[in-house]
């Protein structure tokens, strides 16, 4: 090899599918999983706890800040396994997610559409202005210190993912351990 030949490392990951490890590997989506303020997050009830890691991980794996020019704004709901009825984080969690994400609304903020000239999509209702979609699971536990939830993210037709993920507690805060996509449009 020349002095000026650099050479190249690629890194194959020979191990069941898991999103989360994906995404602390890549810069611009770790910081999404990380959990920025412990004590805080530690003081919620443990529903909103769970409602928090869910919402965050759901943000994470749709990784809008990588696929956009211009992260867009992002309208969350939770709901509870085998419920169809979405519901707002509480006002704790929604404070939490929007210290980190400067562009995200409950979902009652938000309305599809269907102008002729393109496929449906999501807006915030006030500003007219395109949004993502993020709803999470509530986390259903399944130790003290694991718990399960699915994920999903809707931008337009064709244009859809959804994933189901386990979370484990560490030192009383509750972290993804591992998504794995479940479908995709």
């Amino acid at each position: 090899m020349s002095p000026q030949t650099t050479p190249h490392a690629s890194q194959i990951r020979l191990l069941p599918p898991n999103d989360v490890l994906d995404c602390l590997d890549a810069p611009a989506c770790a910081p999404l999983l990380s959990v920025l303020d412990s004590a805080q997050i530690a003081a919620l009830p443990p529903s909103d706890q769970l409602a928090e890691v869910a919402l965050r991980t759901a943000i994470a794996m749709t990784n809008p800040q990588t696929r956009m020019p211009s992260p867009p704004a992002i309208c969350l709901d939770l709901q509870r396994s085998g419920d169809t009825v979405r519901m707002a984080p509480s006002g704790a969690v929604a404070a939490i997610l929007t210290s980190r994400y400067t562009d995200v609304h409950e979902s009652r903020e938000c309305e599809v559409v269907s102008p002729r000239t393109v496929d449906w999509h999501l807006q915030i209702r006030a500003q007219k202005r395109s949004a993502w979609s993020v709803v999470a699971e509530l986390p259903t536990l399944t130790s003290d210190s694991t718990a399960t939830g699915a994920t999903e993210y809707y931008v337009a037709a064709l244009w859809a993912a959804g994933w189901t993920c386990t979370y484990g507690r560490r030192s009383g805060i509750w972290r993804p351990v591992r998504c794995v996509m479940k479908w995709i449009s």
